[in-house]
């Protein structure tokens, strides 16, 4: 059996935890990830395939027409950039299904209306970041090894 004072400081220590953990809860819970995810899709069946990329919005406000519209151009070209990866590239829709790049766009459907929906008035970032197709898909090694000097 613990002695009174023993017994005291656990109660105490696993009060205190308990209130650091629900204290940091909502932190946690208000910390929002803004980016979609976009998915390109070629083929049917065993041969389908499908990719995906993540486009961010952080330094756009989705409160305005000019926010809203640059969000869209950058789904847009990561669809596109995805569709040309997959092969699938200037292939339009079908009767029956989307073209690549139309089903990639319609894939961020959801996630846009939650994060416009969600969205607060703010200052743009002072350097958003740039948009740039992956390293890949320009012929160009994603990473590389620079050679060593001469002698070493």
């Amino acid at each position: 059996m613990l002695k009174p004072a023993a017994s005291s400081v656990l109660w105490l220590r696993a009060a205190l935890i308990a209130g650091v953990t629900v204290a940091a809860t909502p932190a946690l819970a208000q910390q929002t990830v803004e980016e979609l995810t976009v998915v390109g899709r070629h083929g049917v069946g065993p041969s389908a395939r499908s990719i995906s990329a993540v486009v961010s919005y952080r330094d756009l406000d989705l409160t305005t027409e000019s926010g809203r519209a640059m969000l869209s151009q950058r789904v847009r070209l990561t669809a596109q950039d995805l569709c040309r990866q997959l092969g699938a590239a200037n292939m339009g829709a079908t009767g029956t299904a989307p073209s690549c790049e139309q089903d990639a766009i319609n894939s961020v459907g959801e996630q846009r209306r939650v994060a416009i929906a969600d969205a607060s008035p703010r200052a743009l970032a002072e350097a958003p970041p740039s948009f740039a197709p992956a390293a890949e898909s320009q012929g160009v090694p994603a990473s590389a090894t620079a050679p060593a000097p001469n002698g070493n």
